[in-house]
């Protein structure tokens, strides 16, 4: 069964106002690539060959690309929207007369907004609803007794 693996720390910051509080982060297993995609997206059933879904999603990259680089949002219905967002550099330019890009602007960063429409996988609220959460040390310490893993359960670290 499927399961978002996390971690627990603690905030050691001495400025921060919850400095010794514990806290939860997500743990990923792997990245998966393009190639990786196309063959799960294939393994679900579908007309197209796994060549022809990594050769689709190759070329949405690119065309992703071509549009933000177009000064264009673009909108992946039910899941989000990319854009681009300007890194500019420390000070900043005493008036519009001494702007430069080349001495102002550090880079453009390709920036991602999940869907937030009610009936969207991607809310916050509909992924801890199909979350089932495994504590990434408890799965360590049955690996290493030899037990299966179950899968987790609740919020609780099970």
């Amino acid at each position: 069964m499927a399961k978002v693996l996390y971690d627990i720390y603690q905030i050691k910051n001495a400025k921060s106002s919850v400095v010794g509080r514990y806290f939860a982060r997500a743990v990923p297993t792997e990245t998966i690539d393009t190639e990786g995609l196309a063959h799960h997206i294939f393994s679900h059933g579908s007309s197209f060959t796994e060549e022809d879904i990594e050769g689709i999603l190759k070329k949405a990259e690119k065309c992703i690309v071509e549009q933000l680089l177009d000064s264009k949002k673009v909108k992946l219905n039910k899941l989000g929207t990319f854009y681009l967002s300007v890194q500019n550099r420390k000070g900043g330019a005493e008036s519009v007369e001494d702007f430069s890009i080349t001495q102002n602007v550090q880079g453009l960063r390709i920036r991602f907004l999940p869907e937030q429409a009610d009936n969207s996988s991607l809310t916050s609220k509909s992924m801890m609803q199909k979350a089932n959460f495994k504590w990434a040390e408890e799965l360590k310490r049955d690996s290493a007794a030899g037990k299966p893993d179950s899968g987790g359960g609740g919020d609780d670290g099970e």
